[in-house]
């Protein structure tokens, strides 16, 4: 089977920068603007922020004091806006505000506020509910409801948060409240405050939405120079030098710190981002350090974890990282020509993308504005673009290109983004590897060995049985007690999915149906003819619990271990497939179990003690020709003459005339 592996480096995969235009975005509600207007206004500074969320733009402009939306929409909602009235659009957001009122621009949403924006967040309220939230320097929350039968915002509301001034703001899920919570600092006050935020319908009719909050609460004192971010949780805080990482939990209205470095350590915080999904606080250290903190309802404490450090770190004054975003699973690095792309879990580089413009300030990178997978990019002189990705099986592939020891890497990748084939082949490639290691190396960690019995466990369920687990397991006997639990629910998968249909009226417990449903994938041509194999290595061949079979798979051990007894226990069904595997072997097991080897073999009497042929051996001819069961197909009488006499002829030719002279003709 060819995996792929070529074992060297190679060049880093090549990623892309898209730009936002209407070729490239059919379906954005004014694409052809945005990048026109971005690039128009970069010279004069007009342009303050961009945010995003799936299939939306925001763009702040004139001092914070504007924004306009740009917004995917249907195609037949797209031809509404025409290109005469896109130009209008252009005039309006250059400034020409007389123009706009007299012919407005239907669907785009563009405000003119009368106090600079501090912060913009998207709400999904409910399935159907999306809700623009502005927060205002002057302490004023705007709300905008989008409606999807129309494809346009309406304003909601303009509710009054404090009569301060706000410098920064943040908003957070809080599951404690059912609602959201809205934290800010002021210019006059050294703390931190919070209100929460909840959402009903305007009236029992109505399908507007509108916000009502509830007290002001203060959270903890901060200081001019405190960064917060907001997760589902409650809030993380980060001070200058930014060595030290708080949260503040909303559930136990508690405050847990944690060095974000080791003691002693004389790294620097050189970049802070929050993970859009996880919303984990993810650093970079000057020394290409990444460090992921971390909090879990109900954990009581943080958790901050050194995973990686990056590939090809170097620290260049003249050429310094600008900035760092998350996209998917990796990590971007923004410098002033090119982006590099690492996995978060290993600090690979796996990519570089070339950037459209120079890049000059962190400020020009797109901020995101909605929880979950937003896209990533940056703005500047030459327009709006978005970073494209590369598909996750060239990266898997490519990380496993560089070393076999990324596979395990891989198949984490492919597992997250939902390819169950290509995880199966990586995380069978990693667990190889890992068996490989332990096997050949002199020491036997223990967690070594929980590394493997977790990576089957993982494996196990992307295989049609388990004959693959045994193979690999074959070599660490004190790991069979996987391999047993696997064979004995795939046998009983098995044998459910061969019970007869269930009659017309008939009931079955309800054990029995769930059994028959997960056993549909069971039934194949493949594991119907492993059932003999996998049985015997559960069961042994007369259904005792044979842990000597249990832990040795291999068929040839199997054969090796079994006593003249439960040799002559195995059915016809078994013998076959003894036969096609190890004939030779199979012939002395059978000599010795029907006393052949006494007559053919005398030097051997003493020791055996027989002094006849087994009468198994001598099953009438009618008994022969009708000893099918006619319901299970299977020989209910073996024929061994036949069977030996086969094996004669063609494994010991010079034995096959001795053996058939010890039968009289009468016989």
């Amino acid at each position: 089977m060819d995996f792929g592996y070529v074992g060297h480096s190679g060049p880093p995969l090549k990623f892309t920068f898209q730009c936002i235009d209407e070729p490239n975005c059919p379906n954005l509600r004014g694409a052809r603007v945005l990048s026109d207007f971005v690039n128009d206004h970069m010279d004069s500074g007009k342009i303050n922020d961009i945010f995003c969320s799936n299939g939306r733009f925001l763009v702040v402009f004139d001092n914070r004091q504007s924004f306009v939306v740009f917004d995917s929409v249907p195609p037949l909602r797209e031809l509404r806006v025409l290109y005469s009235q896109l130009d209008i659009l252009l005039k309006q957001l250059k400034g020409l505000a007389s123009v706009a009122k007299e012919r407005p621009v239907p669907d785009v949403l563009v405000e003119r506020l009368t106090s600079p924006i501090v912060h913009v967040q998207f709400h999904q309220v409910s399935p159907s509910s999306l809700v623009l939230c502005v927060v205002q320097a002057n302490g004023k929350l705007g709300t905008w409801e989008w409606t999807p039968s129309t494809c346009r915002w309406k304003q909601t509301a303009q509710i009054l948060v404090t009569h301060n001034t706000i410098l920064h703001a943040v908003f957070a899920v809080n599951t404690a409240k059912a609602g959201y919570s809205l934290v800010w600092r002021e210019t006059n006050s050294s703390n931190l405050h919070v209100k929460n935020i909840s959402w009903k319908l305007q009236t029992a009719e109505s399908s507007v939405l509108v916000a009502s909050l509830g007290t002001r609460r203060e959270l903890m004192k901060v200081s001019a120079d405190t960064i917060f971010f907001g997760t589902d949780l409650g809030i993380w805080v980060s001070d200058k030098p930014r060595s030290v990482i708080q949260f503040w939990d909303f559930a136990s209205v508690s405050l847990f710190s944690e060095n974000v470095f080791s003691e002693g350590s004389t790294e620097k915080v050189s970049h802070m981002v929050q993970h859009p999904i996880t919303k984990e606080i993810v650093v970079l250290s000057d020394a290409g350090r990444i460090t992921v903190c971390s909090h879990t309802k109900n954990r009581g404490k943080l958790t901050v974890s050194s995973v990686a450090t990056l590939s090809d770190w170097e620290t260049k004054e003249e050429n310094p990282c600008i900035g760092i975003d998350i996209m998917h699973c990796f990590l971007v690095l923004y410098y002033s020509t090119v982006a590099k792309v690492y996995t978060l879990t290993s600090g690979t580089l796996i990519g570089t993308a070339d950037l459209p413009f120079k890049l000059r300030e962190s400020k020009q990178l797109l901020r995101q504005a909605m929880t979950g997978d937003c896209p990533i990019g940056l703005w500047g002189d030459s327009g709006v673009f978005k970073l494209q990705s590369r598909k996750i099986s060239e990266i898997a592939q490519y990380l496993y290109q560089l070393s076999y020891r990324n596979a395990g890497e891989s198949a984490k990748l492919c597992k997250l983004w939902g390819l169950d084939r290509l995880y199966a082949k990586f995380q069978f490639l990693f667990l190889s590897d890992i068996i490989t290691d332990f096997v050949t190396s002199e020491e036997k960690p223990l967690e070594k060995l929980e590394e493997i019995r977790e990576a089957c466990k993982a494996l196990a369920p992307c295989l049609e049985n388990p004959s693959l687990l045994l193979c690999l397991l074959s070599e660490i006997p004190s790991l069979a007690t996987i391999t047993i639990k696997e064979v004995e629910l795939f046998l009983k998968r098995l044998r459910a999915s061969c019970l007869p249909e269930e009659k017309e009226g008939e009931v079955i417990p309800a054990n029995v149906a769930a059994n028959k449903k997960e056993a549909y994938q069971c039934y194949t041509p493949l594991n119907l003819t492993m059932e003999a194999m996998l049985s015997t290595y559960y069961k042994g061949p007369k259904g005792e619990d044979n842990k000597a079979v249990k832990k040795r798979y291999n068929r040839k051990e199997v054969l090796s271990s079994l006593s003249p007894q439960q040799v002559l226990a195995l059915d016809y069904k078994q013998l076959q497939r003894f036969i096609s595997s190890h004939p030779s072997l199979l012939l002395e097991k059978l000599e010795e179990a029907l006393n052949i080897s006494t007559f053919l073999y005398p030097q051997h009497a003493n020791n055996t003690g027989a002094k006849k042929i087994h009468s198994s051996l001598y099953h009438p001819i009618e008994v022969l020709e009708n000893g099918v069961d006619p319901t299970t197909h299977v020989q209910k009488y073996v024929p061994y003459f036949e069977i030996l006499v086969e094996l004669y002829y063609n494994h010991k030719p010079t034995q096959f005339i001795s053996f058939v002279n010890l039968f009289p003709s009468d016989h």
